[in-house]
C-alpha cells in the first residue's frame, strides 16, 4: 500500500528541518576550519618566528574539543541554534566585549530564523500544487543531501582528527623544523574541496 501525497509531504518538511539543521550546524562547525585558512593566509608575510607562534595558535583554536566533539556528534542536542554560547564562529571573534558577542550572537540567531521562515513559506508554496511522484522525488533528493551531509561531517572529524594527531606528534620537532612541519600538515585540509559547506 503506497502513501498519499499529504503523508509525503508531512515527511518530506521533516527531511527538509533536519536537512536545514544540518547544514546550520556544519556551516558552524565548518567556521573554525574557515577561520584558520582566514589566519594562515593573514600570517603569510610575517617574519618566521611570529609566523610559527602564530600557526601555533591557529591550529590549537581549530582542534579543541569542542570543534573535534560538534563534528562528531552532528545530531540531537548539538543542532543548537548559533546564539548558543558554545558556538565556533562565536568563540573565533576576538577583539569584541562580552555584550557586543552577545548581541551578534543574537542578530545571527534571529537572521537565520527569519531565513528558514521565508524558506519555508517559499517551500510550501513550490510543493503544495505537486503530484505524488514528484513530491517523492524530491524527498529522495533530500533524503541524498542528508547522507551527504553526515558523510561530510564525518570527512571533517576525521580531518580534525589527523591535524591534532600531526599537531602533538610535531611537539616532538626543534622550532624551525616544526615550523615547516605545521604549515604542511594545515594544508591539505585548507585545501579539501570535499569539506567545504554545500
Amino acid at each position: 500500500m503506497g502513501k498519499n501525497s499529504g503523508d509525503i509531504r508531512d515527511q518530506y518538511a521533516a527531511v527538509l528541518r533536519h536537512v536545514r539543521g544540518l547544514k546550520h550546524r556544519y556551516e558552524d562547525v565548518y567556521a573554525a576550519v574557515r577561520h584558520l585558512a582566514e589566519q594562515f593566509r593573514n600570517c603569510k608575510g610575517h617574519f618566521a618566528h611570529r609566523r610559527y607562534n602564530e600557526l601555533k595558535e591557529m591550529i590549537k583554536t581549530c582542534i579543541t574539543d569542542e570543534v573535534l566533539n560538534a563534528a562528531a556528534k552532528n545530531e540531537g542536542e548539538y543542532l543548537r541554534p548559533v546564539a548558543s554560547n558554545t558556538s565556533a564562529s562565536a568563540r573565533l571573534r576576538k577583539g569584541t566585549t562580552s555584550s557586543t558577542s552577545k548581541l551578534l550572537q543574537h542578530a545571527e540567531a534571529y537572521s537565520r530564523a527569519t531565513k528558514e521562515r521565508t524558506d519555508q513559506a517559499v517551500e510550501e508554496n513550490e510543493i503544495k500544487d505537486l503530484g505524488k511522484d514528484e513530491l517523492q522525488k524530491l524527498l529522495d533528493e533530500q533524503k541524498d543531501l542528508k547522507t551527504e551531509l553526515h558523510e561530510k561531517f564525518i570527512r571533517l572529524h576525521e580531518n580534525l582528527k589527523r591535524l591534532k594527531h600531526d599537531y602533538e606528534y610535531s611537539k616532538r620537532f626543534l622550532p624551525v623544523k616544526r615550523y615547516w612541519f605545521l604549515k604542511e600538515m594545515v594544508k591539505p585540509i585548507l585545501r579539501n574541496e570535499d569539506l567545504k559547506c554545500l
